[in-house]
């Protein structure tokens, strides 16, 4: 993050007011998300009846540009969520913020630019280099229901039940007191944090870019 912090500052002192004199500082803001309820139907984000529907391609940093994270775990879902479920989510995730819920909603039904993570509960606001839209919405039973889906994926729960071998200790450290152990799999998963990004034409985010 401080790395992060460094090349945002150096990019705003090289601009300028438009007559060249003024460099371009990033404000700096408390970090503050509320999120109003929202009524969950009971059978959104059910278990999948049929599980082989969901897709597991784990990723292969050995043999990729960023073959430093060769030891780490990661893989790509598809088909955790219907496009209906897609859709109502991000309606639910609207209404968190205000949309929705009369004729005098949020502007952009809540969509707010993105700030980047300044620590300490701070952010910074730095579209030269975060460029996009989005909403924050905490809510422990979506995620958890997510995280259900999650486990349907061949071998994920598998994976997250046993950590041995080297290949875990980018998870669990050198240390060789945990190596071997059976553990328990959170039925809440991820923090409760959601985060949905919504990104237009030329908007970015570092080296992402979406033409």
């Amino acid at each position: 993050m401080t790395t992060i912090l460094k090349r945002i500052k150096q990019a705003a002192s090289r601009q300028t007011d438009g007559e060249g004199t003024m460099p371009r500082i990033p404000n700096i803001v408390r970090s503050e998300y509320r999120s109003m309820p929202v009524d969950v139907p009971e059978d959104f984000l059910a278990p999948l009846p049929d599980p082989s529907v969901l897709k597991v391609s784990r990723v292969d940093f050995k043999n990729s540009p960023l073959n430093e994270y060769r030891n780490l775990y990661a893989v790509v879902l598809d088909n955790v969520l219907s496009q209906k479920e897609c859709d109502q989510l991000i309606y639910m995730a609207e209404m968190s913020v205000g949309a929705h819920r009369d004729e005098e909603g949020p502007d952009n039904n809540g969509w707010r630019p993105a700030m980047v993570n300044a620590g300490r509960n701070h952010e910074i606001f730095a579209p030269e280099y975060r460029n996009s839209d989005r909403i924050i919405w905490d809510n422990n039973e979506i995620v958890k229901r997510l995280f259900e889906r999650v486990k349907q994926g061949g071998g994920i729960k598998e994976y997250l039940s046993v950590l041995d071998g080297e290949e875990y200790v980018p998870v669990v450290g050198s240390s060789a007191n945990y190596r071997g152990e059976r553990w328990v799999i959170s039925k809440q998963g991820p923090n409760e944090r959601m985060r949905f990004l919504k990104y237009g034409p030329g908007q970015f985010f570092k080296g992402m870019s979406i033409l």
